[in-house]
């Protein structure tokens, strides 16, 4: 719906407009490519897109300056669980040889048996793969710290979101309880959640999503802010997006200033996707492709497809 919304928003002279010579558009079907691209820009953050009809450069020029090639992205729930649908020790050991070295784990049940599978993921991934545990605030406070105290012993890399996103003193109570660091990922919405998590010492950093922080070019000022504050940075999409949401994410990976947890992307996970030529992990490695907007191509045959209101 919202895709539709938008495709037919764009003024019908410029939804037609051919290139005005101050970029080449390196993309299929000339100005229905430039429509295209725009259109995917607005998705994403709508001040990218408001002015990109006239001005379509690649995203990351307008997030900064390039800060690597490249990110390990295998994405959320290689080498997972999630609830009570655990992926097997030997499962893990199968993706590992494909190349993941990010393993994420969601926690949702018994504090005891979930270490356990961490400890089973750990000896699958070996000691290099970085394993995370999100427990999307699904523990009461005395749980919440029976894990962080054995997050350690299981293993892991860091952890998030034990407790509720609004309870920054058990937050803190986690974090003093381990050595293992913890990250917040629901108690992040605003500038001012950042400051507040670091004052309470309740994480010591966090994850950061387009759709939380209202675009891509407020996830780069959050990302900036958390640097300046010595905190770790999570970039996180959600589960099974399109190439969409996936591309935006590899754009902000390859720019944030700091990105030393996951980049989440997620497009893998999907049976069809919304673009001709859909996001790519490589041997559990991302690289955003260079030509304009976010580098993908809508398929108008999807969205006509999928689009809710027919």
């Amino acid at each position: 719906m919202l895709l539709r919304q938008l495709w037919t928003s764009l003024p019908t002279a410029s939804r037609h407009r051919s290139n005005d010579g101050r970029l080449a558009l390196r993309h299929r079907g000339g100005g229905a490519a430039r429509r295209r691209a725009v259109l995917a820009l607005r998705v994403v953050d709508p001040a990218l897109g408001r002015d990109g009809l006239g001005r379509l450069d690649v995203v990351r020029q307008h997030l900064g300056a390039r800060a690597r090639l490249e990110v390990a992205a295998p994405g959320e729930r290689h080498l997972s669980g999630v609830g009570d649908n655990v992926v097997p020790q030997a499962d893990a050991q199968v993706q590992v040889d494909r190349g993941a070295r990010d393993v994420r784990h969601v926690e949702l049940a018994n504090v005891v048996d979930r270490l356990e599978v961490v400890r089973d993921l750990r000896a699958a991934a070996g000691g290099d793969a970085r394993i995370s545990a999100d427990a999307n605030q699904g523990y009461e406070r005395e749980d919440a710290i029976k894990f962080a105290q054995g997050a350690v012993q299981a293993g892991l890399d860091f952890m998030e979101q034990l407790v509720s996103g609004a309870d920054l003193s058990g937050m803190a109570a986690c974090a003093q309880a381990s050595s293992v660091p913890l990250g917040a990922d629901e108690g992040f919405h605003s500038m001012r959640d950042i400051r507040d998590h670091k004052e309470w010492r309740a994480a010591s950093g966090g994850s950061l999503k387009t759709i939380k922080f209202g675009g891509a070019q407020a996830v780069m000022d959050a990302s900036r802010l958390m640097r300046d504050l010595d905190m770790h940075v999570n970039l996180a999409g959600k589960l099974a997006e399109t190439s969409i949401a996936s591309a935006a994410i590899a754009h902000l990976a390859v720019a944030v200033p700091r990105l030393d947890w996951d980049a989440s992307v997620t497009n893998q996970y999907l049976a069809d996707d919304l673009v001709m030529d859909p996001v790519e992990i490589v041997d559990g490695r991302v690289r955003p492709n260079d030509v304009p907007g976010l580098g993908i191509d809508l398929s108008e045959e999807k969205l006509a497809k999928y689009a809710l209101n027919q």
